[in-house]
């Protein structure tokens, strides 16, 4: 883990029943009210692009308060 107080923190083991079939990417252990694993990998499939012609998005982010646009 990490430095804490000027010590080394012990290992964290977790263990998980099942595992996405795949290259692993990224894990991450996340706390919102509990904790959880997030797990991100490459599954073999191809990312299709968007055919629609309206787009919006929204960023709830930590500088603004809420981002939004619209074409």
């Amino acid at each position: 883990m990490g430095i804490f107080e000027g010590k080394r923190q012990k290992p964290l083991n977790i263990w998980v029943k099942e595992l996405p079939k795949g290259k692993m990417k990224e894990i991450e252990l996340i706390f919102d009210r509990q904790l959880m694993l997030s797990i991100a990998y490459e599954d073999g499939r191809e990312v299709t692009e968007n055919q629609f012609v309206n787009r919006a998005a929204i960023d709830v982010g930590e500088i603004h308060t809420i981002t939004a646009v619209a074409e």
